[in-house]
């Protein structure tokens, strides 16, 4: 279990969360047999988790390195959440892009809408699941339904750590807008197949599909419906992907200002040996990039909009700057001797030469 918190840094208090969890439930059904094994699973989880943070501190300087270094509350983080009960069924992107184009209603607007959508589907979920679980606390049956159990505590577990995490850091600057973790939907992969596994189970177990006799059957033959288009749709795009790959690679918007911004840098030290190369972006690819290649990067640049930057030598300054985060660079843009060099997918790439 707590190999996962070396995978990705937000599983460390997930793994924690289930282990406990667990040993929990051990009591709850007064397994002693089960309590022996789940407080070994425990301890070793707890060794393994401060085996990764240590290891982690000593890569990144920070056990829980999360790119944000701003932390407070921002209610408006969770404005939006990632509809991983509708994802479930439905691609919410191609949705939204099909909606917007012939309605009205904008993209963002359906994407919010169905955020909304999805959080009072949580609502039932959470209600049934809590009822279902405190009825078999009553029940004789020895067998405990794990693959539920578990698999509905740790999906909670992911989604309300990513709320917490959005809820308490900054949101991220990026070339779309803002990003915060609640919003990104590849987080919630396994809220997502927990869904689909589960409904498939439901499914084998019952013999109401297309019967329509009951709110059960039209709900089953409802969702059973919307996955196989969604899941037919999926085997196409695949395929179209697959027999067009250079083409549809080469019209990817996407990264797009990752690659220009690589082949200018590489141009201007090649060209310009005798100057430093400094690299300054909110966004962490950028100043690494520049450090693999020899010259500096520098992950703060919103200290340029309050002071004029200065250099020993002759120098070349690069700030990548996001459409979103424009006002925090006001009075630095204003300098004469900034100029654009090009704006790309939604990133602005500045240059300004620096004399000592």
């Amino acid at each position: 279990l707590f190999f996962a918190g070396f995978i990705r840094y937000m599983y460390v208090p997930v793994c924690l969360f289930i282990s406990v969890v667990l040993l929990a439930v051990s009591y709850w059904k007064n397994n002693k047999e089960a309590q022996k094994g789940y407080w070994w699973a425990f301890g070793v989880c707890v060794v393994g988790i401060i085996t990764a943070m240590v290891f982690q501190n000593n890569a990144c300087g920070s056990p829980f390195y999360t790119g944000i270094d701003k932390k407070g509350i921002f209610w408006e983080n969770i404005s939006y959440w990632y509809p991983s009960a509708i994802a479930a069924f439905v691609n919410v992107n191609l949705v939204a892009v099909q909606f917007g184009k012939n309605s009205s209603i904008s993209y963002l607007a359906w994407q919010q809408l169905f955020s909304w959508i999805n959080l009072i589907i949580y609502l039932p979920i959470i209600i049934i699941a809590a009822k279902y679980f405190y009825r078999l606390r009553k029940r004789n049956d020895p067998g405990f339904p794990a693959f539920s159990f578990i698999g509905f505590v740790l999906s909670a577990a992911i989604i309300g750590e990513l709320a917490l995490l959005s809820l308490t850091h900054f949101e991220k600057p990026t070339s779309g807008g803002v990003w915060t973790f609640i919003v990104e939907g590849r987080y919630q992969a396994f809220p997502v197949v927990f869904l689909q596994l589960y409904f498939f189970t439901w499914l084998a177990k019952s013999n109401n599909l297309f019967a329509f006799k009951k709110t059960s059957s039209f709900v089953l033959s409802l969702l059973f419906i919307l996955y196989v288009v969604n899941f037919a749709h999926q085997v196409y795009y695949t395929a179209k992907v697959a027999a067009n790959y250079r083409s549809m690679k080469d019209e990817v918007v996407r990264e797009q200002d990752y690659v220009f911004f690589e082949t200018l840098l590489k141009k201007t030290i090649h060209e310009n040996p005798e100057k430093d190369i400094l690299v300054v972006s909110s966004d962490k690819y950028y100043p690494l990039l520049a450090s693999i290649l020899g010259k500096k990067g520098i992950a703060d640049g919103y200290k340029l909009d309050g002071y004029k930057p200065t250099a020993g030598k002759a120098s070349i300054l690069f700030t990548v700057i996001f459409g979103a985060e424009l006002d925090k660079y006001e009075n630095y843009l204003r300098g004469t001797d900034v100029k654009l060099v090009k704006k790309v997918a939604g990133t602005r790439i500045y240059i300004q030469s620096l004399n000592p």
